[in-house]
């Protein structure tokens, strides 16, 4: 017996999939900056910030299959949906990313199941390869912003987007 009934997707619009990593790039970054392949990149956020693609800041490597952060850094994220899920590693071992949901602390609305609070910050702890859920499917639906504050050493792959009907 399943404990919860099953997610439907909605039929409305979502930010499409982003890549991070150079080879597997659907869309641009939004920073004026380019990743080089092995080579840190001070990138600095656009302002405005670009809708619908990653936003990154602080000292950044390119690699094939996704970028690493070399520096603390922020990942910004400007989207449509609800629900958000990251492909994220950090291979220095178990590192806290903090999560902000429209630049504010995550609340139990919003909060995902890889999210956690700690002293009214929303964190997430990311440990191994996977894909995270930062923002919860019981978010409301509409154009958002995520950002992640993440330490050295972490590894961004890909960004996914979610609206679902309850």
């Amino acid at each position: 017996e399943p404990l919860a009934p099953p997610l439907v997707p909605a039929a409305r619009p979502t930010t499409p999939e982003l890549y991070a990593g150079i080879n597997f790039m659907r869309r641009p970054l939004g920073n004026r900056e380019e990743l080089v392949a092995g080579k840190a990149v001070q990138m600095i956020l656009p302002s405005p910030l670009t809708d619908d693609a990653i936003n990154l800041e602080g000292l950044w490597i390119g690699h094939a299959e996704y970028a690493e952060s070399q520096s603390e850094a922020r990942i910004v994220v400007p989207y449509i949906g609800q629900a958000i899920y990251a492909v994220l590693d950090s291979p220095r071992g178990a590192q806290e990313v903090e999560i902000l949901y429209d630049g504010l602390p995550l609340s139990d609305a919003v909060r995902g199941e890889d999210a956690q609070d700690r002293d009214g910050r929303g964190i997430m702890v990311v440990d191994t390869p996977r894909m995270y859920a930062p923002i919860a499917h019981k978010a409301p639906y509409g154009r958002h912003t995520l950002t992640l504050r993440v330490p050295p050493g972490i590894r961004l792959s890909a960004i996914t987007f979610g609206a679902y009907d309850s």
